[in-house]
């Protein structure tokens, strides 16, 4: 199927990406393959919870118990190795076709880039050429003395619950930073539904109005820049984008997960805020695939 040239620019792709375009949470895996024993410090914590203080202290730990900057990268990679074929040849065709796409999602930049890397789908995400970006949290290396790491396992000071069972001081080494995309030295965005370091409805109108947008209302939606946005996601944060959207956009939600959840209740419901945009949900990223390329195709002029 190819997209016709007048729709390639008004048509923007829109992907969540843990459980959306992989079949897994990227951070609660690359705990699970490192440092297994972490994992219930990332239990508990529910949307619209800001994950990025506890993701930052289970990374904090793991440096402090040898687990280096390459070795963690490397599972990264390995990880996107794991990226479901059905997903990859959806981006891989995207691309072909001109098509603008987006990641959106609450990970973060280092964990997406290399998972895409390890998926082989790096290298469109680099090309200047190409339309595809990421908007996530920034994240980067920093550099950690033996004696800082060794001082490190102060346990969960964020949320004052576990303290890690000691672990011997390690050489000198780096731990990776999260840095929230909604800065906490800027005024709160104010929405219920998302957590303070991003809102996802926040930036999808920013993709389709520019940065000063704050229009809100989801039936005016169908006039900016791009005629429609196809948007992708499972989960509860992925609500708010979700409403976001006007009635020539479509949602593609993953069954039995919070988003589609949510579109049964709303259906049912006239109390619930409403979805704008036509829901369809698909089970299987080659149903995904599918619903994508039809809807890119359909998009009006």
């Amino acid at each position: 199927m190819v997209v016709d040239d007048k729709h390639k620019e008004r048509c923007l792709l829109v992907f969540d990406f843990d459980k959306t375009l992989t079949d897994f949470d990227a951070g609660e895996r690359l705990v699970s393959e490192l440092a297994p024993e972490l994992l219930p410090w990332l239990a508990g914590l529910q949307q619209p919870a800001n994950f990025v203080p506890i993701t930052n202290e289970v990374l904090q730990e793991m440096a402090r118990r040898g687990v280096s900057r390459d070795k963690l990268l490397t599972q990264l990679q390995l990880l996107g190795s794991e990226m479901p074929p059905a997903s990859v040849r959806m981006l891989r065709w995207a691309a072909q076709q001109g098509l603008p796409v987006r990641v959106l999602s609450d990970c973060n930049q280092v964990f997406i880039s290399h998972m895409l890397s390890g998926a082989k789908l790096g290298g469109i995400f680099r090309d200047a050429q190409s339309k595809f970006e990421v908007i996530t949290n920034a994240a980067a290396f920093e550099r950690i003395a033996a004696a800082q790491a060794a001082d490190a396992g102060i346990g969960l000071g964020v949320f004052g619950r576990r303290k890690a069972p000691a672990a011997a001081a390690k050489s000198p080494s780096h731990r990776l930073v999260i840095q929230p995309r909604h800065p906490e030295s800027s005024s709160p965005h104010n929405c219920p539904r998302c957590p303070s370091n991003l809102c996802k409805g926040a930036e999808l109108r920013r993709l389709r109005f520019g940065a000063s947008s704050t229009n809100h209302d989801a039936q005016q939606l169908c006039s900016g820049s791009y005629g429609r946005i196809v948007y992708a996601g499972d989960g509860a944060n992925d609500i708010c984008p979700a409403l976001s959207l006007g009635p020539n956009d479509v949602v593609l939600a993953r069954a039995g997960e919070a988003l589609a959840m949510y579109a049964v209740a709303a259906a049912q419901d006239s109390s619930v805020q409403q979805l704008a945009a036509p829901v369809y949900v698909w089970n299987t990223h080659e149903e995904l695939a599918q619903l994508v390329r039809e809807h890119a195709q359909t998009s009006s002029s």
